[in-house]
């Protein structure tokens, strides 16, 4: 009895869905059910030893090939096998598995009931489909010239492989070129293929076997077979793709081809480009069926090079400009009860911006495990990466019926003056149809797949209120101009969704800590290596956390309150208050820790309050107050101190930004202009040197300005960006600023040149 193997449903379907899966052994049972007991309502082909069957597994399909008499045909099966094993290429029809299944069966005989053995062998390819020869043979099918150079590049690159692996294929025809959806061909049928060692070059046989009119005249005389009895097969099969007609070409001249190619599209829509790549497919044709072996082409690289020197003149000036897409399969850990983020990255290498367009292509119904609503519409700036983070949830206990659907990105050239014109969906939707008129539109096909074959990765993130961002780690980034381009986030640790509205958040420097304040006095710290979290249960319930801050060097941190309280804890050895007092009266404040010295500033958001600096080595002393300024309304106050230049710092309300030093109650000086509302201030260091960002609502901009020579710097921050930046992070240690927009993108930018 043969060994059972393991593979399972949802194995199988994985394999379906992931292109770099290895073929595998698969069960009998397995596939007798996908195919409902190999009912006839399935068989889709018929060959000479074997039926073919369509399979159906969640919503994809397989072929599952029978062969009919397994033990007069084992050998066969076994070669098939070795040549499938060897060669994986696109232009190859994809081996998915087999099935190699010998039970015991008791059989009456004479009278007596004796055990034989009841053999199957099948083979599970990637379902396509159609076949070439339909199209060819169907006038209602009519390829474009367009289609069909491809089709005959796709398939010479396909033969290319299997010579590159010594296996010569000896029935090649358009009824075994199978086409995708995207109409990509694919060779199939590898029933009397032969595989050579290596060097061997040619062999002999007494067997005749394959179609007639497409075998090489050496075949029937007994000759030595090599490559270019394929390549024989490959000329008929050339012109029957241009022409349409196989019969007969024995007399043929490329002149003849050339003109039954042209009349078939005898109108206008030719290029010169295309006149002259049917002119070279007719020569390639025509020489490829030559009677005699060596007055055929060397090999299958002559002809490829020949066919792609001419598909370079046709290109368009536009195939440039398309998004690069990565990955194009999307995989979702299948965890019930958690989110589940996987992230689609978008570059674009033009000059130009780039309007996208993500939706589902088919009828498979996903939105109820997306949490954003799709389509999803975006611009992907000039010379930039835009990092689409998708992510599904799935609730504990409902089945899950469709494990994959497939998606669909568009994307075209967008205008720079039209960048700020988009301000719904609608408005969107009908750019992308004017585009559609022009033929400006391209797509990338997508596929998503929950899986429960994956390790589940590690998350985090935070918001206003239910909002989501994330948090990555293990950056890579490279300062120069192409480098750039490939900067990917390596790991997305974390995604929770927060129970109540979460106002503040702040990350430990140097462990996997991250604190949030919330309303309703809801503080929490979250170990994201292990996935732990906990919550301080006596601050009271009252309060709205607006600031909290971790004081690493003492294993502290300090939140405040709406109630204008500050709340000092430690966690050196267990979680313990080490602090509570009333900074200011009945109002929120942020706060902003000294890098190096005992301080902590206390910044009012509202009316004609001072402003106060803490010292803890003084038991909680104020040491130091600032003028007052009178906030007309709550603004959204920002301080921050300079890392740099220890007795300096900066603050933003009342719509200005101002420069002050710790030990002096009136500020420095002012910075020019009005901010009607900053969202962030952060210090950053570059060639030695301080500048301060500033991100401003009103305007969507950042601002950069020099603290040593006191004015603003570059403007290609202020040219990119299209929402509200609500928060900036400069990086430790590389040289890394990261900006958070409220429309949830965030951007990556290099501080040597803010690209």
């Amino acid at each position: 009895m043969a060994r059972q193997t393991s593979v399972t449903e949802a194995d199988l379907e994985f394999m379906l869905i992931d292109e770099n899966a290895k073929p595998k052994p698969l069960p009998y049972s397995l596939l007798e059910k996908i195919t409902n007991g190999f009912s006839g309502a399935h068989i889709i082909g018929y060959g000479g030893s074997a039926d073919v069957y369509e399979g159906f597994i969640g919503n994809h399909k397989i072929a599952v090939k029978r062969l009919r008499i397994p033990y007069q045909h084992e050998k066969e099966f076994s070669q098939e096998i070795e040549c499938l094993m060897k060669v994986k290429h696109i232009n190859v029809v994809r081996f998915i598995g087999y099935c190699s299944d010998t039970q015991g069966q008791a059989e009456k005989y004479e009278d007596n009931h004796v055990m034989a053995d009841s053999q199957e062998r099948l083979i599970c390819f990637e379902f396509l489909p159609a076949c070439l020869d339909k199209y060819i043979k169907d006038p209602s099918c009519s390829l474009e010239w367009r289609q069909r150079y491809q089709i005959i590049n796709g398939v010479c690159q396909g033969l290319h492989q299997l010579h590159e692996h010594e296996i010569l294929h000896l029935d090649l025809n358009p009824r075994n070129i199978l086409l995708d959806d995207d109409m990509v061909p694919k060779i199939s049928d590898f029933g009397i293929s032969k595989c050579l060692k290596k060097n061997q070059g040619h062999f002999y046989t007494e067997t005749i076997s394959g179609t007639p009119i497409y075998m090489s005249p050496e075949r029937g005389k007994h000759g030595p077979i090599t490559t270019k009895s394929d390549l024989f097969s490959l000329g008929v099969t050339v012109i029957e793709i241009m022409t349409g007609n196989k019969e007969n070409i024995d007399q043929a001249t490329v002149e003849d081809v050339f003109a039954s190619c042209i009349k078939i599209f005898n109108d206008k829509s030719l290029t010169a480009a295309q006149v002259r790549q049917i002119m070279v497919c007719a020569e390639i044709g025509i020489k490829c069926r030559n009677s005699e072996p060596d007055k055929r082409p060397s090999n299958t690289k002559e002809i490829i090079d020949k066919l792609e020197e001419e598909a370079r003149t046709e290109e368009s000036q536009e195939s440039g400009k398309l998004l690069k897409v990565l990955p194009t399969l999307l995989l979702f850990d299948l965890h019930p009860g958690k989110l589940i983020p996987c992230s689609l990255q978008l570059t674009n290498d033009t000059d130009e911006h780039m309007a996208y367009k993500l939706s589902i292509t088919e009828s498979v119904d996903w939105s109820k495990y997306f949490t954003t609503k799709l389509p999803l519409y975006g611009i992907v700036q000039a010379r930039s990466t835009y990092t689409v983070i998708l992510t599904v949830l799935l609730e504990c206990d409902a089945p899950v019926i469709n494990r994959s659907c497939y998606m669909t990105l568009q994307s075209c050239t967008l205008a720079y003056e039209y960048i700020w014109k988009f301000n719904n969906t609608l408005e969107f939707e009908d750019f992308l149809e004017v585009k559609k008129t022009e033929n400006a539109v391209k797509e990338v096909k997508l596929k998503a797949f929950l899986s429960d074959l994956l390790p589940l990765r590690v998350c985090i993130c935070h918001g206003h209120g239910h909002r989501t961002c994330m948090i990555w780690c293990d950056h890579r980034f490279a300062a120069n101009e192409a480098a750039r381009q490939e900067f990917m986030l390596n790991q997305l640790l974390s995604i929770v969704k927060p129970q109540t509205p979460l106002l503040s958040l702040d990350a430990h420097p140097t462990k996997p800590w991250v604190i949030t304040g919330h309303a309703f006095g809801h503080v929490r710290i979250w170990n994201h290596e292990t996935q732990a979290g906990h919550s301080i249960p006596s601050i009271p319930a009252s309060d709205f956390i607006y600031s909290v801050k971790f004081i690493a060097r003492k294993q502290w941190f300090v939140s405040s309150s709406a109630e204008g309280l500050i709340h000092v804890y430690s966690m050196e050895t267990k979680m313990q208050k080490v602090k509570s007092y009333r900074a200011h009266d009945g109002v929120s404040i942020s706060l902003a820790v000294h890098p190096t010295l005992p301080y902590v500033l206390s910044w009012p958001c509202s009316g004609p309050h001072e402003k106060k600096l803490w010292n803890w080595e003084k038991g909680w002393d104020c040491t130091q107050t600032f003028e007052r300024e009178y906030v007309a309304r709550n603004f959204v106050c920002q301080v921050a101190f300079d890392p740099k230049e220890t007795n300096r710092f900066a603050s933003a309300s009342n719509y200005r930004v101002k420069v002050w030093s710790v030990d002096l109650p009136k500020c420095n000086y002012n910075l020019p202009g009005f901010f009607n509302e900053v969202n962030f201030l952060e210090f950053f260091t570059r060639d030695d040197q301080q500048y301060l960002i500033i991100t401003v609502s009103h305007d969507k901009t950042a601002k950069i300005w020099d603290m040593r020579n006191k004015k603003y710097v570059y403007d290609s921050m202020e040219q990119n960006l299209m929402s509200p930046v609500s928060s900036v992070f400069s990086h430790p240690n590389l040289p890394i600023l990261l900006t958070r927009s409220i429309d949830g993108t965030s951007h990556f930018w290099s501080p040597k040149d803010f690209r």
